[in-house]
């Protein structure tokens, strides 16, 4: 995520009957509450202290983080994930979680990449690094838009072989997000080539339908996303993975339509991010 509020729900924060779990303080002997209240939109609570462990060889003592009991975002109910470890830089010149675990010894390097795959293939987090056996083949790098955030510039954005946009901002990437988010103004062209309808504020598509591909532009190198890409069958439905976003600057945001086409890799220390073409399954 690009925020960097790493938060779990607490009790309270759930609804009768959900399917997520809670976080307990009771059951931690090492558990202290910070005075500090954790209010940022949709998402409320305290902000506390404890350790914070990825597996055997990777734990944290006395990470902050945020027991929420209060969650309004509509979107939480159906979100996979019970809580989110928040890897953006926030105020930090490094991802607070990060430089945790370089500081107690846990990775070397302030790097993490997402290797995301389709429902039913194996996704992986990495932690300090990248798996080799994970890219298959080697990372094209290009640096960060601003140092305290995960976003990349935009040369242009092309629909298809026709239609190009040079009027770009930046690009954000969030493998937290089930879409791809463009300007209204720009995004108009792709929906019409695709004969795309709103269904219940998503796009959806007949389901043999052909168009164009979706062309980025970032630091000269090409990055193309297709059919496959951005469109997901569910029930005998077809949605276009694709949505609007405000932004005066006409930017984009990358979610996960974009970045399971690619082992991604984000180096904070070097303020840049890298795309392999993933292995074979």
């Amino acid at each position: 995520s690009n925020g960097d509020l790493t938060w779990l729900p607490a009790k309270a924060a759930l609804a009768a009957g959900t399917k997520h779990v809670y976080f307990a303080p009771g059951d931690s002997s090492t558990f202290q509450w910070i005075n500090r209240l954790v209010q940022r939109p949709e998402l409320h609570g305290r902000m506390a202290r404890d350790a914070l462990s990825f597996g055997p060889s990777m734990s944290i003592e006395g990470f902050e983080f945020g027991v929420l009991t209060n969650i309004t975002a509509e979107w939480y109910e159906d979100w996979a994930a019970d809580g989110r470890v928040g890897l953006g830089f926030g105020t930090s010149a490094v991802p607070p979680v990060l430089q945790a675990l370089k500081d107690a010894g846990g990775i070397e390097e302030p790097v993490f990449a997402f290797d995301l795959r389709h429902e039913g293939g194996a996704s992986e987090l990495t932690l300090g690094g990248a798996s080799p056996e994970r890219a298959g083949g080697s990372f094209s790098y290009v640096n960060l838009a601003t140092p305290d955030w995960w976003s990349v510039p935009l040369d242009s954005v092309w629909v298809g072989d026709e239609v190009c946009f040079t009027h770009v901002g930046t690009a954000i990437l969030n493998p937290s997000h089930f879409q791809i988010l463009g300007p209204e103004d720009q995004l108009t062209d792709f929906t019409a080539a695709w004969n795309a309808t709103l269904q219940d504020a998503l796009w959806v598509v007949p389901c043999g339908q052909q168009g164009p591909p979706l062309h980025f532009r970032i630091q000269g190198r090409e990055f193309t996303i297709a059919k496959d890409d951005f469109i997901v069958k569910d029930g005998g439905i077809c949605y276009f993975m694709v949505g609007t976003i405000a932004s005066d600057d006409h930017s984009w945001l990358l979610g996960q339509p974009f970045l399971r086409k690619f082992y991604t890799v984000f180096d904070a220390g070097r303020k840049r991010v890298g795309f392999a073409r993933p292995s074979a399954p």
